[in-house]
């Protein structure tokens, strides 16, 4: 289960396109949630014609960045995933999302 919120899809029937609006800076982030995005949009409409960009808004002339297709990477990482998942095996990663989870004041692991 991928959980998300495309800022805007549209769809010809033939091609896709998603936009991801943000503010601010370009961050490497940004761009693999919109590949993610790119996965998932391809599985449910059933095609490859899916593409992706991030619109920096805030910025004169406005930032427009073409994502790259990364779909055989987030096929892997999900079947990782799956495969952890299926074991009950979840290694730490300490990292950035520590400051925001919910079991960072019991887990050995927070930062």
């Amino acid at each position: 289960l991928v959980h998300g919120v495309i800022d805007r899809l549209d769809d010809d029937g033939k091609d896709a396109l998603i936009t991801d609006y943000k503010l601010g800076v370009t961050e490497p982030e940004h761009h693999f949630q919109v590949a993610v995005y790119v996965w998932a949009a391809a599985r449910v409409l059933g095609r490859d014609g899916v593409r992706g960009r991030v619109v920096y808004l805030g910025h004169d002339p406005v930032d427009v960045e073409a994502v790259t297709n990364e779909n055989a990477r987030i096929d892997s990482i999900v079947a990782a995933m799956d495969e952890a998942l299926k074991m009950g095996e979840f290694a730490a990663r300490p990292g950035k999302a520590c400051g925001t989870c919910a079991h960072r004041t019991v887990c050995k692991y927070a930062a």
